[in-house]
């Protein structure tokens, strides 16, 4: 029976490895601490020769500055000297153009240029290599080379075109794929291996993965979901049954209390070929031809089985976890049964649905931006559900929503505790012997270190409250805990500003500075209000109105605002039409 070899481990080198190379080279040369720069820059190069990177360079480093009982210690100017920094002996950029514009031929240009050029055929590299060549150019330009030199010695036509269409395709894919779904799993091409799939064979893990996006369900539900049809009689109905839904789900996880049926929507839009695939893939499992991404063959958690699944779709072309699998499929089910024109109201609903679970109202708010490759959805999400008592339990749904939002209080932020800053000012007035009787100057002078330790406006709260229980004036608590608002600038202060330097691209900085800092919607529309007060202090401070159309107007961010609150305004006169 053969043994199974290891594999032997790359050993790093030890530590004694370079204490022996440098106590020989120290020894041959009758180097010491007490050598000059000159006598070490002289055996510097042998020494450098054996050091083959960074690594064993910083542990002779290490090993000069610690000293021994034989020798001392070398300063760090001599250590300098001995083991230079191979960072420093690359030319930058600017000194590459310095050195060309004063004493450098064409030709020495070209070679430059050439340096600063791809070092391989990787994507990266090549925008990379670019971009240091256009700066290269750039800085030619300002050294005072001829314009035509620099044309002929130094821009390489083919990397340019290159670069620009990697990043072209990068920015189309980033534009059409806003909500960072990757491009194997969107709409367009999951429906389409879904739709080539061929029951009669084995199914793989990516097989799986289509049909875990198809039915938003988690990966821990693929062995126990069950697609269920359900027509009532003509007895009362069960409560979890709703008009117009025929098809229901079963079997799913993570739910509080009783597991009633939950209604069944998909992106597949026909629910016996979605229960078919599901079918396919469990009978898989069950006859071990296909790994369960969660569980065992006894129904227990199984690492391996989890790692194994993770793995597989970290790797290219998938790029995405289990747990966005379902989110992904959510997405793709509120698109197809969403229609052109619905509502985000309407479409988190579809996306709770589809989810088997309540989510937010501002799920699938963005979605509308984001994978464009698909075709014109249809806006029924069931076929059978074309009465008017559907649309009326749909508009009764999305009412309910609104209510339950506008009354649910957000669950507020824990404060931290004030034992925490009771302490941290305790051993700060007792660091500077400051107390209720310093003088403003004297507590002015350590506020920086007090609010370096201070992070968040609760932190400075909680120590203004403690403060304030030592009887210390608002004078004093302010020089000591100074309001951090009053540091930055106002939006009349930055068109002042703007307005007296005259500089198109600080108007454009402040700008930008006043955008949204997140995509939520009320900060999309805090922003685009703040950058409309920036225009109109900067038009009555008497900026060319040109200049602030150019650099501080956003257009995208204006049209997203209106977007966000004529989408509110619907939504407020439909619900006052149903409270009359």
């Amino acid at each position: 029976m053969a043994t199974r070899k290891t594999i032997p481990k790359t050993q790093k080198p030890k530590t004694n490895n370079f204490v022996t190379i440098l106590e020989q080279h120290l020894d041959k040369y009758n180097l010491s601490a007490n050598s000059t720069l000159e006598q070490l820059r002289e055996h510097a190069p042998e020494l450098n020769a054996q050091l083959h990177d960074w690594t064993d360079r910083k542990s002779i480093k290490d090993l000069l500055v610690r000293g021994t009982k034989k020798r001392k210690a070398f300063s760090k100017e001599q250590i300098g000297v001995l083991v230079p920094d191979k960072r420093k002996e690359k030319l930058t950029i600017e000194e590459r153009a310095k050195y060309c514009a004063k004493a450098g031929t064409a030709l020495d240009i070209f070679a430059h240029h050439l340096e600063l050029g791809p070092k391989n055929k990787d994507e990266n590299e090549i925008v990379a290599a670019a971009s240091r060549q256009s700066t290269f150019r750039v800085k030619l330009a300002e050294g005072g080379v001829d314009t035509a030199t620099i044309d002929t010695f130094a821009k390489d036509p083919e990397l340019i075109q290159e670069s620009n269409k990697i990043q072209k395709e990068r920015t189309d894919e980033t534009m059409a794929n806003s909500d960072g779904i990757p491009p194997h799993f969107s709409l367009a091409r999951v429906r389409e291996r879904l739709q080539n799939i061929d029951t009669s064979k084995i199914p793989n893990r990516e097989n799986l993965a289509d049909v875990i996006v198809m039915l938003s369900m988690r990966p821990s539900e693929v062995s126990s979901l069950q697609i269920i049809h359900y027509e009532p009689g003509s007895e009362d109905p069960p409560a979890w049954y709703k008009r117009g839904y025929t098809w229901y789900c079963i079997g799913y996880k993570k739910d509080k209390g009783k597991k009633d049926p939950r209604r069944f929507l998909s992106m597949e839009k026909d629910p016996e070929r979605a229960r078919e695939l599901l079918i396919w893939i469990q009978e898989a499992i069950k006859a071990r031809k296909l790994r369960d991404p969660v569980y065992d063959k006894n129904g227990k958690r199984n690492i391996g089985n989890v790692r194994s699944f993770n793995e597989f779709l970290k790797q290219k072309p998938y790029k995405s976890l289990p747990k966005d699998l379902r989110k992904t499929g959510g997405k793709h089910a509120c698109r197809t049964h969403g229609g052109p024109k619905s509502t985000p109201q309407h479409l988190s609903n579809l996306t709770k649905i589809a989810l088997r679970h309540y989510i937010g109202l501002d799920a699938g708010n963005n979605y509308s931006k984001g994978d464009t490759e698909t075709e014109d959805s249809e806006s029924d999400h069931n076929p059978e559900s074309e009465s008017e008592s559907a649309e009326n339990d749909e508009i009764s749904d999305i009412i309910n929503i609104y209510r339950m939002a506008m009354t649910k209080a957000t669950p507020k932020a824990r404060k931290p505790k004030t034992n925490n800053f009771k302490s941290i000012l305790e051993q700060f007035s007792e660091k500077y012997n400051l107390s209720a009787k310093s003088s403003p100057k004297q507590l002015s002078k350590h506020n920086k270190e007090l609010g370096a330790s201070l992070q968040g406006w609760e932190a400075r709260k909680c120590v203004k409250d403690l403060l304030t229980r030592r009887k210390y004036s608002k004078k004093k608590k302010e020089s000591l805990v100074p309001d951090k608002r009053k540091e930055k600038f106002t939006i009349e202060k930055r068109a002042e500003y703007c307005a007296k330097t005259g500089n198109k691209w600080d108007i454009h900085r402040h700008s930008i500075n006043l955008g949204p800092k997140n995509n939520d919607r009320k900060e999309v529309i805090a922003s685009a209000s703040r950058q409309y007060r920036f225009r109109e202090e900067l038009a009555k401070a008497g900026v060319n109105p040109e200049i602030i159309n150019n650099y501080a107007r956003d257009p995208a961010l204006i049209q997203q605002s209106n977007k966000i609150q004529k989408e509110r305004r619907q939504l407020r006169e439909l619900f006052d039409e149903n409270n009359r």
